[in-house]
């Protein structure tokens, strides 16, 4: 049989990185809440045309890459299981580059 020994050290190494992890996704939460927030007025002026361009294409990556990650993960070509958190970071993430994109190329 095959005994699992954990230590002190094997403890402290996962929290260390459980704790990291931790700091990245509330690092990208507080990113993505501040452009949410304040992008209108300071990035792009309150115009609609770049905000209306950013939603749908945010949209669009959003239901094909949260469809096409849930295929993966039932035709067991991925081993992970699909989380909505993955797909919500996805989101905004095309959201702030598109958004970007919109407000220099319609300056």
């Amino acid at each position: 049989m095959n005994d699992l020994k954990t230590g002190p050290d094997d403890w402290a190494m996962s929290n260390r990185r459980n704790t990291l992890r931790l700091g990245y996704w509330t690092f990208a939460w507080v990113a993505t809440m501040a452009v949410a927030a304040f992008g209108p007025r300071f990035l792009w002026d309150y115009a609609t045309l770049p905000t209306t361009l950013g939603v749908l294409v945010n949209l669009a990556v959003g239901l094909v890459c949260g469809l096409c990650y849930e295929l993966l993960e039932d035709i067991r070509l991925i081993a992970l299981e699909p989380e909505i958190s993955h797909l919500v970071m996805l989101m905004s993430l095309t959201f702030l580059v598109s958004m970007i994109v919109g407000h220099r190329r319609y300056q």
